[in-house]
């Protein structure tokens, strides 16, 4: 994810989790996330470089659908994001453990 550039009344998250939804149309907390660079989760616009990205990563999943959820940051309360991907990589082509470095 990368963010847009931050505004002085929003434009963050405060919380941030990341759900998928199973094949019951049932949204479920991914497990093992983790975001790299760390992400600054406090409520205030100073620190926060624009275009800045992260990557957030989690156990596999055979998913319908992912989201992001959180509670945004700021006065006017909300985030902004200029790019958001999902990367698949299908167990068809995969060999080895998905813990392994090649």
């Amino acid at each position: 994810m990368t963010k847009e550039c931050p505004n002085r009344d929003g434009g963050w998250w405060t919380t941030l989790t990341v759900e998928w939804l199973d094949e019951r149309e049932r949204w479920q907390p991914v497990e093992a996330l983790a975001i790299t660079p760390p992400y600054n989760f406090r409520d205030v616009p100073y620190g926060r470089r624009p275009y800045g990205t992260h990557a957030l990563t989690f156990s596999p999943v055979t998913a319908r659908a992912v989201r992001l959820i959180g509670t945004p940051g700021g006065l006017a309360q909300f985030t902004s994001l200029a790019y958001l991907a999902v990367v698949f990589i299908s167990r068809t082509y995969f060999s080895g453990s998905w813990d392994s470095n090649p």
